[in-house]
């Protein structure tokens, strides 16, 4: 796909684990690296130490995610208008890719929000389930 970006990640991998796709957040990255997963950052800006793969069909428009923290756009408007620009997107090819690049391992979807705040990645995990894709946030 031509805006999937990818950016490899410089860590050994190791066959075995599971193919499952949580949600999670950057905190959670060492604990990702040592349970052997693939971490996808699906937010709008990568932290700068991040150096692993994007992929940009999951994440906000910048316009969205400014007018959100702006406080003009309220959670309710922001599902509507992040469902709205998800509603154009097969996942199926997207997930497919997901999976071949994580070569078994599980896929963390990342993003910065801790569980319980309000962030987009829990609309994809939604969006994902609707279509089919077991998706859960992934609690340590």
């Amino acid at each position: 796909m031509a805006d999937y970006q990818v950016r490899p990640r410089t860590r050994t991998t190791f066959e075995g684990s599971e193919d499952m796709i949580y949600t999670s957040y950057f905190a959670q990255l060492k604990k990702i690296g040592n349970a052997d997963g693939y971490a996808v950052s699906i937010a709008k800006w990568n932290p700068k130490w991040d150096t692993g793969d994007s992929c940009v069909w999951f994440q906000p428009s910048a316009s969205l995610l400014m007018h959100y923290k702006e406080g003009t756009v309220n959670e309710e408007e922001y599902r509507k208008q992040f469902l709205d620009s998800l509603s154009s997107i097969d996942p199926a090819p997207i997930i497919d890719d997901l999976k071949d690049r994580a070569g078994g391992r599980d896929i963390y979807l990342l993003c910065y929000e801790k569980p319980s705040d309000f962030c987009h990645r829990h609309i994809v995990a939604e969006w994902l389930k609707e279509h089919g894709v077991d998706c859960e946030e992934k609690i340590w």
